[in-house]
């Protein structure tokens, strides 16, 4: 009997294109504006604006207290972190 053929997995990416507004924000993909007191996201695209913002990739900016952009040749700001 011959192998069966192999089955591929799709793995569909779901983006959240939101705002979001509360103490804490937390996201894989984000699209959008996150307000509060700490924000943080894998991928970003928008604004981030709070005491404490956190962002693996992100293309957009950062107002707060600390800033943190992972991938950004200036991961750590105070004030504010752009990356594009």
């Amino acid at each position: 009997t011959p192998p069966a053929p192999a089955r591929r997995l799709i793995v569909q990416r779901t983006i959240v294109v939101i705002l979001a507004v509360g103490v804490v924000n937390v996201a894989e993909e984000f699209q959008g504006a996150q307000f509060g007191l700490v924000n943080c996201a894998n991928g970003m695209t928008g604004v981030q604006l709070g005491v404490v913002n956190v962002a693996e990739n992100m293309s957009g900016l950062q107002i707060g207290a600390a800033n943190l952009i992972a991938t950004s040749p200036l991961p750590v700001m105070v004030v504010a972190n752009m990356s594009f």
